[in-house]
């Protein structure tokens, strides 16, 4: 978030978690201007005062664009962390519920993406798990410190059903996959890391084929209204 704090953001995350958790949180900011939730605030970190900066409204807020368009609705917010992003944003569109992580400066989802195959090359049709009811988007190309939107992401489509799992495909940071094969990436926008598909015995699963969403059309900066 840098130097730059949106009130807006502040009063945003305070809000989601009073109607989210039944225990007592303090916003707390660290010298770069990020913010965090916890039960307290950690040294060098400095509590922010809530009243002073107007939190107390029970009403519905959401995330839009620098257009005004609206992104979705805020549904949580980071507590840990992680710089992808500290709230949450749920995404409605065309029956597909969704959601990724809301920064001043870009939208973001998970950097991790671990398809399934019911094959055991990893040739066929890739799927993702569904163990949640608003999966955080995989978004491969993101990074909001660096001004980096999300323009795409990744999520498990229709239909949702169970599959018998025969192998997994994950990254590798070097350039030999070890145990496993190489393969081609299953998302072009991940094609600078090494790909490789581990075959096991099989297994059931609920999953829906990897399908994209397109987030080309929200442009930064993001704000809460």
């Amino acid at each position: 978030m840098g130097n730059v704090v949106s009130k807006g953001v502040v009063v945003c995350a305070v809000l989601v978690v009073m109607a989210t958790t039944g225990e007592a949180e303090m916003l707390c900011r660290k010298k770069s201007g990020k913010l965090f939730v916890r039960p307290e605030c950690k040294a060098k970190e400095q509590a922010v005062d809530l009243v002073a900066l107007g939190a107390g409204s029970s009403k519905g807020l959401s995330v839009v664009d620098s257009t005004g368009t609206v992104v979705g609705d805020v549904i949580g917010v980071e507590t840990g962390d992680d710089d992808r992003g500290p709230l949450l944003v749920g995404i409605r569109s065309g029956g597909f519920v969704g959601s990724v992580w809301a920064h001043p400066r870009g939208l973001a989802g998970t950097s991790s993406l671990q398809p399934v195959y019911t094959d055991a090359t990893c040739t066929g049709t890739p799927y993702l798990l569904t163990d949640s009811l608003a999966p955080v988007l995989y978004t491969p190309d993101a990074d909001p410190d660096a001004g980096l939107s999300a323009s795409v992401g990744y999520h498990p489509g229709l239909p949702v059903q169970q599959i018998t799992v025969q192998a997994t495909a994950s990254t590798e940071s070097g350039p030999t996959c070890g145990v496993g094969v190489p393969m081609t990436a299953p998302v072009a926008e991940a094609t600078n890391v090494t790909w490789c598909c581990y075959a096991g015995e099989s297994w059931q699963a609920i999953a829906g084929p990897l399908t994209s969403r397109d987030l080309s059309g929200f442009t930064a900066p993001f704000r809460v209204e």
